[in-house]
């Protein structure tokens, strides 16, 4: 398996949206590291979606405020 340090905080009352933000951390880190993208991998990350879609919070990347500091 693939290690890296993270050195941060995910933190949400919204649980889906931060496991979007976790798995789009990943895919990051493996594209930076030249390999394939976690669903290419065989590691889909359908549960985010599923969890979305039935309104458990939000999987949509694009509506997830994020704060670095």
């Amino acid at each position: 398996g693939y290690s890296w340090p993270f050195n941060g905080l995910i933190d949400s009352n919204d649980f889906v949206a931060a496991d979007a933000v976790a798995a789009a951390f990943v895919d990051s880190e493996r594209k930076d590291r030249g390999l394939q993208p976690s669903a290419r991998d065989n590691r889909p990350t359908k549960h985010i979606v599923t969890a979305g879609a039935r309104g458990l919070g939000e999987a949509d990347l694009g509506r997830v405020r994020r704060l670095e500091v």
